[in-house]
C-alpha cells in the first residue's frame, strides 16, 4: 500500500456568511499553508468572545481548506483513501464537488473513500470545511481548522485495510507465551483472487515465527485471518531491559508482495 503523506500546498480562508458561495465561485482571498494548521492562534483575541479565557480569548470561526492535485492512471481501479487524523471541529469533506461525509468528533481520526469520485490522470480538487463557530464547546483551547495530519492511502488489489492487524498476548508462563495475531484482507477485485497471507514475527531482525495461509477471495470480498502462536523462552519486556518483538503481515501472489503492514 501507498501511503503518502498529504500536508504540503493547501490553501485556507476564513470563512463568512458567503463563504461557501464564493469558495465555490472562487471569488475569495487564500493563503497557502502546510498542514497540521491551526486557524484559531492566528485570530485576534478579544475580551468577548465566547470561550472567554478557556481558549485564551481568541474566537471560533469558519474556515475553508482546500488541495488541488493530480491523480496517476495508475491510481485507477485501485482502493483509495484519505485518513485525516483531526479537524477541529465539525468537518465538511468534498472532492471534486462531491460530499464525502460530515465528521463532527473534532479530535477523533476519520477516513473517507475517495476513487469513486476521483479524475484520474487530471487535477483533483478536495475542499475540507472546518466549522468551530459553535460556542463554547471545550474546557480548554481547541484550535480549529486541519490541526492534525492529512495521509493518502493507495491500495492494491487484495490489501490490508488500516489498522486492522491486531496482536494480542493470550498468555505468558513459565518459559512460553501464547500470541494471537488477526488481520483483515480486503479484496478491490472485480475477479476472484489467489494470495498468500504471510505473517512474520522477528527478535532483533531475527525470524522466531512463520506462518502462512493461502486464500481463495471473491471480488469484493473481507475476510478475517486468525494466526496463534506459541513463543518458547520469550523475552519479556520490563523498563531494565526493553525487549521488544516485531509482526510483519504480508499480502503475496506468488513471489510479489501487494501489501504489508509492520507492527512493533
Amino acid at each position: 500500500m501507498i501511503r503518502q503523506n498529504f500536508n504540503a500546498d493547501w490553501t485556507v480562508e476564513k470563512g463568512d456568511g458567503n463563504s461557501r458561495m464564493n469558495s465555490f465561485l472562487g471569488n475569495t482571498q487564500t493563503q497557502t499553508v502546510h498542514l497540521p494548521y491551526d486557524a484559531m492562534i492566528h485570530e485576534a483575541r478579544t475580551p468577548d468572545t465566547k470561550n472567554g479565557a478557556q481558549t485564551g480569548f481568541y474566537p471560533g470561526g469558519e474556515y475553508i481548506f482546500q488541495k488541488h492535485f493530480t491523480a496517476p492512471q495508475a491510481w485507477q481501479g485501485k482502493p483509495v483513501s484519505l485518513v485525516f487524523e483531526g479537524v477541529y471541529q465539525t468537518a465538511l469533506v468534498y472532492l471534486n464537488g462531491w460530499l464525502l461525509t460530515r465528521n463532527v468528533n473534532g479530535y477523533a481520526e476519520f477516513t473517507v473513500e475517495a476513487d469513486p469520485y476521483l479524475k484520474y490522470g487530471a487535477d483533483n480538487l478536495l475542499k475540507v470545511i472546518a466549522d468551530n463557530s459553535l460556542e463554547p464547546n471545550s474546557r480548554w483551547y481547541t484550535g480549529s481548522g486541519i490541526y492534525r495530519p492529512v495521509r493518502l492511502l493507495v491500495g492494491n488489489k487484495v490489501y490490508l485495510p488500516q489498522d486492522t492487524v491486531r496482536i494480542t498476548t493470550r498468555e505468558v508462563g513459565e518459559g512460553f507465551a501464547l500470541v494471537d495475531v488477526t488481520a483483515q484482507v480486503q479484496s478491490a477485485s472485480a475477479v476472484t483472487e489467489r494470495v498468500t497471507l504471510q505473517q512474520t514475527i522477528c527478535r532483533e531482525g531475527m525470524a522466531v515465527l512463520t506462518d502462512r495461509q493461502n486464500l481463495l477471495l471473491q471480488p469484493g470480498e473481507s475476510r478475517i485471518v486468525s494466526f496463534r502462536y506459541c513463543v518458547d523462552s520469550p523475552a519479556l519486556w520490563s523498563p531494565e531491559n526493553p525487549n521488544l518483538y516485531t509482526s510483519t503481515m504480508q499480502v503475496l501472489e506468488g513471489e510479489e508482495e501487494l501489501d504489508r503492514e509492520e507492527t512493533g
